[in-house]
Order: C-alpha cells, then structure tokens, then sequence
C-alpha cells in the first residue's frame, strides 16, 4: 500500500504493508491484525497466520527510542474481496505478487540523509520498483526477510 502524504508524517508517501503503534498493553499480533482491517479493510480472523518474520528496531535515533517493528505473516484469505482503504491514512493499495517485489527485480541505489544531530549522515539504499511503487528501506528488507523462506526456481 502507498501511505498518503501527510505533513509531519515520517512515512508520507512512503510503499509499506499495514501496520501501526500498538495501544497500551495491546499483544503485536492483535495490533498487526486489527491495524490490517483499519487500514486495507482486510480481516485476518480466518486466515492462516503463517509466522512472525524478525522484530526490528528502527534506526536507533528515531525520536521514539523503544519502537519496534514486529511483522507478522498471513496466506491471504481466499475470497478476501476488494481492499478497502483508510481514506485519511492510505492512498492506494494492491495485491502484488512478492516475487515481482525481490526475486530477481531490478534495483537502483540512492543516497538519504538520515537526520542525525548535529549532522544528517548520508547511507546508501537500495530501492526495487513493482511498477509506480517504489519499495525501499525497512519495507524492502522485510520483504526480502519473507521471499527468503519461499521455495526458490
């Protein structure tokens, strides 16, 4: 999904799967579920969850020192319907097969400047294009993650 430009949103614009901050004692796969059907309309209720792909810290000087990225992996229920979008948070979203995201996908680097103090400290990223979506960063490496358990040829 393509996250809606906001102003003093971080991830504006940004490529991501679903997701979003837990409430107070909320477990991480409550929150990934509940996150999915505020956002895309999608209901994981009845579907398989598969696993839990690595928790991630975010870069460490994210203005929130304890946040983490916990993903969580479900095969897609059959009959899912059309997504229905959070119209305040998502601007568009689709079904993409996750091969035409990694394996094999042609890439392109950039630079972006972290915002460090005192200085923004440059770090080379790679980015993968599945047609005007353009995956990058922590969505990217958790994609990888995934495609990396998937049987290869």
């Amino acid at each position: 999904m393509r996250r809606r430009e906001r102003e003093g949103d971080r991830w504006s614009g940004d490529v991501a799967c679903p997701g979003g901050f837990a409430h107070r004692d909320e477990p991480l796969l409550e929150c990934a579920m509940r996150e999915t059907v505020e956002e895309l309309g999608l209901r994981l209720d009845a579907a398989a969850l598969l696993g839990q792909l690595s928790v991630r810290p975010e870069r460490p000087w994210h203005r929130f020192a304890d946040f983490q990225v916990a993903p969580f992996v479900f095969a897609a229920p059959s009959g899912h319907g059309p997504l229905v979008l959070e119209e305040s948070e998502v601007a568009s979203a689709r079904w993409v097969p996750l091969d035409a995201m990694v394996k094999g996908a042609p890439r392109e680097h950039f630079w972006w400047w972290w915002r460090v103090k005192p200085l923004p400290v440059p770090v080379r990223v790679d980015r993968v294009w599945v047609d005007d979506y353009d995956v990058w960063g922590l969505t990217l490496r958790i994609l990888e993650e995934l495609a990396g358990y998937l049987p290869r040829g």
